[in-house]
């Protein structure tokens, strides 16, 4: 997390190329922040601002299909998310609650080395895709420590609830 004058905030959260010859697990996730109270409306009792973020996951795995004969199928999953957000937060001292909705945007793409791996029923190909797009919600607050900000926020989207932790340095 960096922040630089004119309320502007960028968020980078990177997870390499992680795992093993069976199993691998890479994140990228970039926002960007803006803070509009820090230039205009700086007598409002509470801060808004506006979120973009964009996410982008890739799992790769094996995964050995019973029967005979038995087959070694690899999996790749490819996920893309972009969201927009309005954020209202109030900063207590070394606490800072917030709240926020948007509207997020995700692709889906998950394949196969063999079509067996899918019931036909779904499909006869060796992938299948999905695109969603909806309203999201989120939850949750900051606590500034010196130099070290902790954060835990809870969101829901598609019906799904996540929480999620943070740590970052501040100046």
């Amino acid at each position: 997390v960096l922040t630089v004058p004119l309320g502007i905030t960028g968020e980078i959260a990177l997870l390499p190329k992680t795992g093993t010859s069976d199993f691998s697990v890479n994140t990228l996730s970039l926002a960007a922040k803006w803070t509009a109270t820090e230039l205009f409306f700086s007598d409002l009792p509470l801060s808004l601002a506006t979120k973009l973020s964009y996410t982008s996951t890739s799992v790769d795995f094996n995964q050995t299909i019973p029967g005979p004969p038995s087959t070694l199928v690899a999996y790749k999953y490819t996920g893309k998310e972009t969201a927009i957000s309005l954020l209202a937060s109030k900063n207590l001292a070394i606490f800072e609650p917030f709240v926020g909705i948007g509207y997020v945007s995700a692709t889906g793409d998950l394949s196969a080395t063999s079509p067996m791996a899918f019931n036909p029923s779904f499909t006869t190909a060796g992938s299948a895709d999905a695109k969603r797009s909806g309203t999201m919600w989120q939850v949750g607050t900051e606590i500034k420590l010196l130099v070290v900000k902790l954060g835990v926020e809870y969101t829901n989207m598609f019906d799904t609830s996540r929480i999620s932790g943070k740590l970052s340095v501040y100046f």
